[in-house]
């Protein structure tokens, strides 16, 4: 069985996006029971976000969100795959080493 895993900034992606007062604790609750990566996140993760942005900038890549940038870093750093629906990270992939499984 393969483990599902989580880091800090797709849980604030997650949570701010929740208007429903009852939802937002049952999501918050569920998330945060999961394995949490990179807690608290390094500057090195910070400064690979930064790069991995840049990078796709000068390749011609519009990146949307740096956001998306911090948790590509953070996936490859521990060489997982993000699950996904967003064109950064399918974008972001092309460049990097980052695995992505799509609409889960």
């Amino acid at each position: 069985m393969k483990s599902i895993v989580i880091c800090a900034p797709v849980i604030q992606e997650i949570l701010q996006g929740i208007s429903e007062p009852n939802h937002l604790t049952l999501v918050k609750d569920a998330l945060l029971s999961l394995p949490m990566l990179e807690n608290p996140i390094s500057m090195e993760i910070f400064l690979e976000a930064s790069e991995i942005y840049r990078i796709g900038r000068k390749k011609g890549y519009t990146i949307c969100s740096s956001v998306d940038c911090l948790i590509s870093a953070i996936a490859i750093k521990n060489k997982v795959p993000i699950h996904q629906f967003d064109r950064d990270f399918d974008y972001i992939s092309k460049y990097t080493s980052l695995a992505i499984r799509n609409k889960i």
